[in-house]
């Protein structure tokens, strides 16, 4: 059975598609254990809208029948993160307990732990070191507001760690800025994979591995990894529409990161040619990775499962679709439940 709630218009696409789904409301009780709200066996969901407020971001997710969720906690292209009140803070907590779920903030895009593309930081530049020192203030926030939610879920902070020119300078800058912020207990810190573009760093496993060596040992613990299937493609070292392509994805990452990094899959189809250093997400079997099959797709989830990694879609809403009341990115979730209801046949 799908936990969805969907549109009168989705419901009626879910019924064209996929005779035999049966759509519900999310189940309320709490065991005391995670409640499943999909029957994949593990947890996968959306990236949302944040709605001024954590308790109806959370809300939002749930009536989705989501059980990860992730959104911008402020807004995405600004260091000024939103303040929670407590009354907020210790009501979501109290909605957690009845509807467990993982919560992951995405940290604002202009973060560069690098310092700039032009200054690196920690060099005896004032006006970069201490624009640095205002991102990892705003980490450090968003990093104590997510911990509180961790008992309910798995939880973390993704974040582009950075650009630079020079890739071993911007790597050595990263880890140091990484290094400064306050990490409390149950905080988590997850290094994204960038698709080459640009300047940007983290783009290869080789690169991450580089930032989490020059941590501190006392910090490790907060440190993990997101992957992003777009920008894998992008990037181009890893053919995702083959099986043989993502086994050698992650035995790659287990060699040079460790899998019991890896806490979050952001799963994305591509707009764009493999390699093309370009970042564009496409919805599931749309794009330039899954439209021809969706083998590789399905042992991918597989894969995913054995480890318990949670998955988070970041897929595009189609804007006339939307007016008409269909939200294409959670008929993506109706797709990935119908894909993983077929690698267990």
């Amino acid at each position: 059975m799908l936990n969805h709630k969907l549109s009168e218009v989705e419901q009626e696409i879910v019924n064209m598609l996929f005779d035999d789904v049966e759509v519900s409301q999310p189940v309320k009780e709490s065991t005391g254990k995670k409640q499943m709200l999909f029957t994949m066996q593990w947890e996968a969901g959306l990236h949302i809208p944040f709605d001024k407020q954590l308790l109806p971001t959370l809300q939002a997710a749930c009536e989705k029948g989501l059980y990860t969720v992730q959104f911008f906690l402020g807004q995405k292209f600004s260091y000024k993160r939103t303040q929670l009140s407590d009354k907020d803070i210790q009501a979501s907590q109290e909605f957690l307990t009845h509807y467990n779920m993982n919560v992951f903030t995405h940290a604002p895009y202009t973060i560069n732990l690098a310092g700039s593309v032009d200054s690196l930081a920690w060099q005896g530049n004032t006006a970069i070191d201490t624009k640095v020192r205002q991102m990892i203030a705003a980490l450090n926030h968003e990093l104590r507001t997510v911990a509180q939610l961790s008992y309910y879920g798995n939880s973390g902070v993704v974040v582009h760690p950075g650009a630079f020119p020079k890739p071993e300078e911007g790597l050595q800058a990263i880890a140091h800025s990484i290094n400064q912020i306050e990490f409390c207990e149950d905080s988590m810190l997850l290094l994204e994979n960038s698709a080459g573009e640009g300047n940007s760093l983290a783009r290869d496993f080789e690169q991450i591995a580089t930032i989490i060596e020059g941590i501190d040992e006392e910090i490790l613990p907060h440190i993990g990894v997101c992957l992003d299937t777009a920008h894998i493609h992008g990037m181009g070292q890893y053919d995702l529409s083959t099986i043989e392509g993502i086994d050698q994805m992650l035995t790659d990452f287990d060699s040079m990161i460790g899998l019991e990094r890896l806490y979050l899959l952001h799963l994305n189809d591509s707009k764009v040619e493999l390699g093309s250093r370009v970042d564009r997400h496409e919805n599931l079997g749309e794009g330039r990775i899954w439209s021809e099959s969706q083998e590789s797709l399905r042992h991918l989830l597989q894969r995913i499962h054995e480890h318990r990694v949670s998955i988070c879609l970041e897929t595009p809403n189609n804007k006339e679709l939307a007016a008409q009341g269909i939200q294409t990115s959670l008929m993506d979730m109706v797709k990935l439940q119908r894909l993983w209801e077929e690698t267990q046949n």
